[in-house]
């Protein structure tokens, strides 16, 4: 992937599916004894077309406040990504879980947190962890890089910070500039930064593999 190729799709069918999903699992778990396989047949069937490629690449990237995901095709076009505030580590990994199981990328990238410049909690760590195992079961390959990867794959376009690497990123994706998150967030702790973050993922993912 090159700058430039990140091409913004409508995604307001994809988010409404996922959510439809989640509340109708949550609903039929409360009055059925084995609810799940009926509606994975739904929502598989339900699921768009671009979303079953076998080369779709999606990052995730959990801060203190909940987790931020994008879902990128083998062309760059971004399919879905969404920035959920959740309280603990519970809610984050049922929340992923249920993003996973619908959206099916054939690979997870995710950050490091056994590199040196690993900065986050052990909280954080620990459901980095149980995000591995979930891709695991799910047959999804998981790819891992530090904070000094993402500044490497960045460095041609003059981005180090996490604002200057979101910004950069807005410019290539317009339709997320708008979650650009407007006050200062050099700690990264916006919600909204970790958007930009899991997408900063993916570049990196590229750009270690070209």
């Amino acid at each position: 992937m090159t700058r430039g190729t990140f091409a913004p799709l409508l995604i307001t069918r994809n988010s409404y599916i996922l959510f439809l999903y989640t509340f109708v699992y949550k609903k039929l778990s409360d009055n059925s004894a084995n609810p799940y396989k009926m509606i994975r047949a739904i929502f598989v069937i339900c699921r768009p077309k671009n979303m079953n490629s076998e080369h779709t690449v999606m990052g995730i990237f959990p801060n203190a406040k909940g987790f931020g995901y994008a879902h990128f095709d083998e062309q760059g076009n971004i399919l879905d990504y969404g920035c959920p505030q959740c309280p603990n580590n519970a809610k984050r990994l049922e929340r992923i879980r249920t993003i996973l199981e619908f959206q099916r990328p054939q690979i997870i990238v995710l950050r490091d947190e056994s590199a040196k410049s690993y900065r986050g909690s052990k909280r954080t760590a620990a459901l980095l962890a149980d995000i591995r195992r979930i891709a695991q079961d799910l047959e999804m390959s998981v790819f891992n890089y530090s904070q000094y990867d993402v500044k490497q794959s960045f460095t041609r376009f003059g981005a180090q910070t996490k604002v200057q690497i979101a910004k950069e990123i807005g410019d290539w994706i317009p339709v997320l500039k708008k979650h650009l998150p407007k006050e200062n967030y050099g700690d990264g702790q916006h919600y909204r930064a970790s958007l930009f973050d899991a997408v900063a993922l993916v570049y990196t993912y590229h750009h270690f593999i070209s």
